[in-house]
Order: C-alpha cells, then structure tokens, then sequence
C-alpha cells in the first residue's frame, strides 16, 4: 500500500466513525466491532510499508 492509500483509509475509518457514532441504530456492539476490524486493517497496512 502506498501513503496515499493509508491516508485514504484512515479517512474513511474516521468517517465511518464519525457516521456510526452520530446514527448508531444498529446495536452499539456491532459498530464498534465494524470500527475496530477496519482499524486492524489499517494497522496491518501500516506495518506491510514499514
């Protein structure tokens, strides 16, 4: 992944974050699950470049 893929990434994790927080009708379990499989993901991606 490049830099411009990460930072893409992480704007769409804090915007996923942002959407779920402020409309969190689904179980408050499922959202944070959702937001912490995407957070992995971007950790994984971050290490792939080190």
């Amino acid at each position: 992944m490049s830099y411009v893929q990460i930072i893409h990434a992480f704007s769409k994790f804090s915007r996923q974050c942002r959407f779920l927080i402020e409309f969190h009708t689904a179980a408050k379990g499922d959202w944070v699950d959702a937001a912490k499989q995407e957070f992995e993901s971007v950790q994984k991606a971050l290490e792939a470049i080190k």
